[in-house]
């Protein structure tokens, strides 16, 4: 036997009354026994992948009690998966492939486009962000998506300061990964992670960018900034 596939065992040593006490079982009883013998038979050791991150408002502050919903664009039988951001404005939600047969049960394949749905404490859609799942991110089986939110104003320059997502670690550089398409981040300051962030003209609604955080231990992270331009 297989112990990766098989990592619990059942025991058939059932006693003569035992069997006896069966035999008066109903006939549902019966087929339900049976089910959980075949299910057990069937299963394998899970994979789990997990889509998490944190949550920032603009001044770094995590958000708190946020609502975040997760959904397979891709695979639209998948139900949509929610969670509650911590203290910290950690989430995290798992995605299972309970017989590992990349079945419709919560798997994640290679090409599929996620979206992450942010809603603040008082149910409001405060941003949405969608990726497509890599190679890298199904070898890991983890998807991270670290969100910044920060607001504008139709055809006025912002000053932002980029937040890390580790609050412990030493913070040695801040750079832009990819830029914003609607607007522009100039003046960066690599150091302290503040920058200007300018919509192009004319334009509201939302905009976004990607920045990187590298830490003193060699470590870095990658953060979207959401922004909220208003008229």
């Amino acid at each position: 036997m297989d112990e990766h596939k098989f990592p619990f065992q059942i025991s058939f040593a059932l006693t003569i009354g035992e069997v006896r006490s069966m035999l008066r079982m109903s006939k549902s009883a019966l087929l339900l026994i049976t089910f959980v013998l075949v299910s057990a038979f069937q299963a394998k050791a899970d994979p789990i992948f997990v889509v998490g991150g944190r949550i920032a408002n603009s001044d770094g502050t995590p958000l708190v009690n946020a609502k975040i919903q997760v959904k397979n664009t891709t695979n639209l039988s998948l139900a949509a998966k929610e969670v509650v951001t911590d203290a910290g404005g950690v989430y995290k939600i798992l995605f299972i492939d309970l017989f590992d047969d990349g079945g419709n049960d919560g798997f994640v394949s290679l090409g599929d486009e996620l979206q992450v749905q942010v809603s603040d404490a008082s149910n409001n859609v405060v941003a949405v962000h969608k990726q497509t799942v890599t190679a890298v991110e199904i070898a890991n089986k983890f998807i991270e998506a670290n969100i910044q939110l920060f607001a504008a104003v139709e055809d006025t320059g912002k000053t932002i300061n980029l937040a890390p997502v580790n609050l412990v670690k030493q913070v040695t550089s801040y750079s832009i990964v990819s830029p914003p398409a609607r607007g522009a981040v100039s003046s960066l300051d690599s150091a302290s992670g503040q920058a200007l962030y300018s919509p192009k003209n004319d334009v509201n609604g939302s905009d976004s960018f990607v920045f990187e955080v590298v830490y003193a231990d060699g470590s870095s992270d990658q953060v979207i900034a959401k922004i909220a331009i208003s008229s």
